[in-house]
């Protein structure tokens, strides 16, 4: 939004790689980035590479195997990631995961300026953004808004979506807190006040 990024507090490590770190880099890379180097995050994450492999192993299953259909993931993610400042990772999955899921670029960047009972956003979608909401003001979610969440999601369904804002609250305070680098191809916030709760 504007601000000078910090330095990092942690450098993300750079070639030339162990080749376990190598291959484990080119694994979690996102397939529609193979242009680019690996993601700095992984390369800071590739410092302590039993964590870091397990954290790609989360990823991967939400990004590839979740039972939640890919474009109600990316709006919750984006907006937990959008809520907690992380420029970072909301920046890699708007330029990438959230347009393959089907997401435009108003509602990619809506995530990060609309507030949730703004007309745009169908009824579906302002459950996810209360989601976020709640998750990030409590780290609950209410009996009013549980009780609509199963009308549209099964239980399982209703498990991930908990593990995809909690997991990507912990991304963004990753990010946030060791100044991963921005990435030079990805997309910034938009201008202007940050979502309303």
């Amino acid at each position: 939004m504007g601000r000078t990024p910090a330095p990092p507090r942690i450098l993300p490590m750079v070639p030339p790689y162990d080749p376990e770190i190598d291959a484990a880099l080119r694994r979690a890379s996102p397939p529609w980035r193979k242009d680019v180097p690996p993601l700095a995050i992984f390369r800071i994450w590739a410092k302590h590479p039993t964590l870091g492999g397990a954290l790609s192993q989360v990823a991967g299953f939400l990004l590839a195997n979740g039972a939640v259909e890919p474009r109600d993931r990316e709006l919750l993610l984006l907006r937990v990631c959008a809520l907690a400042g992380a420029e970072y990772e909301w920046g890699v999955h708007a330029c990438g995961y959230a347009p393959r899921a089907g997401l435009s670029r108003e509602v990619i960047q809506a995530t990060a300026s609309a507030p949730t009972e703004d007309p745009r956003w169908s009824a579906r979608e302002r459950l996810l953004l209360r989601l976020a909401d709640e998750f990030e003001a409590a780290v609950d979610v209410s009996d009013a808004l549980w009780a609509c969440l199963r009308h549209e999601w099964t239980e399982p369904q209703i498990l991930e979506l908990m593990l995809i804002a909690g997991f990507y609250r912990f991304v963004a305070f990753s990010v946030r807190a060791t100044r991963v680098p921005l990435e030079p191809w990805a997309p910034r916030f938009p201008s202007g006040p940050p979502p309303e709760r």
